[in-house]
């Protein structure tokens, strides 16, 4: 399996990891940039860990999220390549989640 980092999903830990470095510290956010790298990388070996999502799979892509607290990664498995496609903080509106995941469906339709 090959990982591939959506655009979105690059932006998203960026503004993740951009908040946590201006309230806390780089050292903080290093951590958290670790943490998620590390949760992302075992998705090779075990692509279907995380919780699939009925509302957004379907036949040719089977959506799936990690949680990574307070995190949550979004990633679509289609065929041989898993596409990450968002990083976000927990406690974000749902519809916000749901209009990023939409929004990259709509790309591989």
């Amino acid at each position: 399996m090959e990982i591939i980092w959506s655009r979105s999903a690059k932006e998203t830990l960026a503004t993740v990891l951009d908040y946590i470095e201006e309230y806390f510290d780089s050292t903080v956010a290093m951590k958290v940039y670790n943490k998620i790298n590390n949760h992302v990388d075992l998705l090779v070996s075990f692509p279907r860990m995380g919780v699939r999502d009925p509302r957004f799979s379907i036949d040719e892509m089977e959506v799936r999220y990690l949680v990574n607290t307070p995190n949550i990664i979004y990633y679509a498995i289609i065929q041989d390549v898993i596409v990450i496609i968002s990083v976000f903080d927990a406690r974000r509106s749902p519809d916000t989640i749901s209009t990023m995941v939409v929004d990259f469906m709509k790309q591989y339709r």
